[in-house]
């Protein structure tokens, strides 16, 4: 991993829809387009002759809807802003949001002259009933940013770190879910590496891709062929004794640089893991160093 960006919008994409299951992912989605496209139409262009919200099933027209427009645009930007993050405050106002959508297409149902009386009332309820219940069942996912917030806190890491958005992420899915969600990153295996900052003395947390040579487990700083090498291997100079997290297993690992005859061998095992290897090799002359990590 080391730091090289996904590849393209999709892979950004990809990256991103695995923060939450695919039913939220959708409602995510759908906020968007409310805050970005429909609201905004709603709210300048539509003539006011034309304009109507539906609050508990009730429809205001006129001016009074376009009085209450504003309330229901900052709610969509709440909401795509909450399931971008997977904010904690998302329960239960999300799903008490959704209950309001629920009495609201029972209610308009059975008392606008437009509505399909009891039979359409009913299943329109039971149908948005779904995603409420879901929306309230979902406590532990939205919690996800809090638990990770303690863990970090409670290790004592500072994440204000050189690491990109996307890779914070990863570490942090990883950290949530123990590795079942991050462990498998783009089809290869990744754990997360703790040093100590050879300047600072404080915790250093990153994922990167490993392979396995018997009991131990190998990983390469390559920094995508960068001329530097990355900081977690300098700071190694300073202390070659690191935490390592792989899927749900953690322990303590003693790091060494591999030389000698095994190095050839284990740079072919890590490259064929993971191909760009070859390239971020071919593009710096500094010759990329190979990690191994004995576990104590």
């Amino acid at each position: 991993m080391d730091q090289e960006k996904p590849a393209g919008f999709v892979a950004l994409v990809t990256e991103d829809y695995r923060r939450r299951p695919l039913w939220m992912s959708l409602i995510f989605y759908f906020c968007l387009y409310m805050t970005f496209i429909y609201m905004p139409f709603d709210m300048f262009f539509k003539p006011v002759a034309e304009d109507h919200e539906i609050w508990f099933g009730f429809t205001l027209t006129g001016w009074w809807a376009k009085a209450t427009e504003p309330l229901h645009w900052l709610i969509y930007g709440l909401g795509a802003y909450g399931f971008r993050h997977m904010k904690p405050w998302m329960w239960p106002w999300a799903g008490v949001y959704a209950a309001q959508v629920v009495v609201a297409m029972v209610v308009w149902n059975l008392v606008n002259p437009r509505g399909g009386g009891l039979n359409a009332a009913v299943i329109a309820g039971l149908i948005f009933a779904v995603p409420m219940v879901a929306l309230l069942r979902a406590r532990g996912r939205f919690q996800t940013a809090a638990s990770v917030e303690n863990v970090q806190r409670e290790s004592a890491m500072s994440q204000a770190t050189t690491l990109p958005d996307w890779a914070v992420d990863h570490m942090n899915r990883y950290l949530a879910t123990d590795g079942a969600d991050g462990h498998i990153w783009r089809g290869v295996p990744t754990l997360l590496l703790t040093t100590i900052g050879r300047r600072s003395g404080e915790p250093r947390m990153l994922p990167l891709i490993y392979g396995k040579d018997g009991d131990d487990y190998i990983i390469v700083a390559s920094k995508g062929g960068h001329a530097d090498h990355p900081a977690w291997y300098l700071n190694l100079d300073a202390t070659s004794s690191v935490d390592v997290q792989v899927a749900a297993d953690k322990f303590t690992a003693s790091a060494e640089v591999v030389e000698g005859h095994d190095r050839g061998r284990i740079w072919d095992m890590m490259a064929e893991i993971w191909p760009p290897y070859i390239e971020y090799q071919a593009k710096t002359d500094r010759f990329i160093p190979v990690v191994r990590l004995r576990r104590n």
